[in-house]
């Protein structure tokens, strides 16, 4: 099936697409983000699919707002939680509880440009991939795009394949291809990132994937409920399930442009103050595989020294 730029908006087209796409939105305590988010969903070609707003127990006016915007969609729905179960968790739930060929998992608080989506409807369609990256953070450069290639491939382009897949409405994928991954993304829920596992396994099978020609969807990278150090710890926990050598392309695909000294020396600092063992350190250490990764030798003692000064200064 091929699909022109004139066609692409008829309604037997976008009646395939609903049949193949399934769309959730997990949601938790942000009502007016939630808001904009279904005023953008609507005004774009995929309101003629099934969404679904996945409330993680909200105790403010999140499913009323969303009950109020069901006269916009051909098929919006609301599920409650009956407890708080968390972001990663309600994510892993929504994969489980998609019935499409394709599932696109959205956070409640990201931007949206539907200016220029018809060649992933055209793939949805013709189900060129069983993965489509649809966007990432506003500061990085969207390329290469419009092109359908393994993670390799892509990397090897410059793409920020482990980067760009770590914010989770990136991914657009084939809902049976997480699957055989469900058990590892549980597994990994604590860690913040339970779709990489299946990232992962795209990038060890060299599967293709197909990249948008514009991104699609941008981080809003504000109000978070973790700091640096919190998610540094996942990030590196969440390398760690991969390959030495491929947790080391993965690890510094995130934090390239990061001073490594500075790095390092916040992160030491940082498990000094939490009284953690050097083990994460010395698997950064691994991971890294890093000559100069020598003066982690001077930091760690260094960083325990300063805590132990800092308590004792505190205490007279």
């Amino acid at each position: 099936m091929i699909l022109s730029t004139k066609n692409i908006h008829d309604t037997k087209n976008l009646d395939l697409l609903s049949q193949k796409l399934e769309i959730w939105i997990i949601t938790y305590n942000r009502a007016d983000s939630l808001l904009e988010t279904l005023i953008q969903l609507a005004n774009s070609p995929f309101s003629f699919c099934k969404i679904t707003v996945l409330d993680n127990k909200s105790n403010d006016s999140s499913y009323s707002i969303a009950l109020k915007q069901k006269k916009k969609f051909n098929d919006l729905n609301i599920i409650s939680n009956k407890i708080n179960i968390g972001a990663s968790a309600n994510f892993i739930r929504a994969v489980e509880l998609s019935e499409s060929t394709y599932t696109w998992v959205l956070c409640d608080d990201d931007f949206y440009d539907f200016s220029n989506v018809h060649d992933v409807i055209q793939a949805i369609l013709e189900e060129r991939a069983d993965l489509i990256h649809m966007g990432a953070h506003d500061i990085q450069k969207w390329h290469p795009s419009g092109v359908l290639m393994t993670p390799k491939q892509l990397l090897a382009k410059d793409y920020k394949y482990f980067y760009f897949g770590s914010f989770l409405p990136c991914n657009l994928f084939r809902t049976e291809t997480f699957y055989s991954q469900i058990v590892n993304a549980y597994k990994n829920a604590v860690n913040m990132y339970p779709h990489m596992p299946m990232l992962f396994d795209f990038y060890l099978k060299d599967k293709l994937m197909y990249v948008s020609n514009s991104q699609i969807v941008k981080a809003k990278m504000s109000d978070q409920s973790y700091n640096f150090y919190d998610w540094l710890d996942a990030w590196i926990n969440t390398c760690l399930l991969l390959p030495s050598n491929a947790a080391k392309i993965a690890f510094y695909d995130q934090l390239l442009e990061t001073n490594h000294f500075c790095l390092m020396k916040n992160l030491t600092l940082h498990l000094a103050k939490k009284k953690t063992n050097i083990k994460l350190i010395i698997s950064l250490f691994l991971v890294t595989n890093r000559l100069d990764n020598l003066y982690l030798c001077f930091l760690i003692p260094a960083a325990k020294i300063y805590i132990v000064l800092k308590n004792n200064m505190i205490k007279s």
